[in-house]
């Protein structure tokens, strides 16, 4: 879902924004193609140790007003992309679920949204961006259309 829908869905259908992350996180697991029949684990896989230790180091941070837009820049420019989604998510205001699919989506523009609605720059936007690209799996190549694209937009 696009940040942009969830904003207006949020909005307009004075809906609780951790209850809509909630229940569309539940329809896409249960959307088909899911192992449905998958048992659950007891132990957590490395990637949620980190994920819980990133989201409370993100809360602790986000609590002394220190996550910055350059903050944010810095811990992709170090491959600390779990610190940068839990902290991105606190500077937003968005779940970290939804701030991995918007980092993440091929088009940008959930990302870009999300930028724009924290207010940052468009050489803020713009580092970001690109320092986000770098950390994808696969082509991590950005055309120039794709970047003044995404400016206008």
């Amino acid at each position: 879902m696009s940040a942009a829908l969830r904003k207006h869905i949020v909005e307009y259908y004075k809906i609780d924004p951790a209850d809509l992350d909630q229940k569309i996180e539940s329809t896409i697991k249960n959307l088909p193609g899911r192992h449905a029949g998958e048992a659950p684990r007891d132990e957590p896989s490395e990637g949620e140790i980190i994920d819980t230790h990133s989201t409370d180091l993100a809360r602790k941070i986000a609590a002394t007003n220190a996550i910055t837009p350059m903050f944010l820049q810095q811990n992709l420019r170090k491959g600390e992309v779990w610190m940068f989604e839990g902290m991105f998510a606190q500077f937003t205001g968005l779940r970290t679920n939804l701030v991995r699919r918007l980092v993440y989506e091929t088009s940008g523009e959930g990302l870009t949204i999300a930028c724009e609605a924290a207010e940052l720059t468009k050489p803020d936007f713009g580092s970001l961006f690109l320092l986000s690209r770098a950390a994808r799996a696969g082509d991590k190549t950005v055309e120039p259309d794709e970047v003044a694209r995404l400016l206008n937009f």
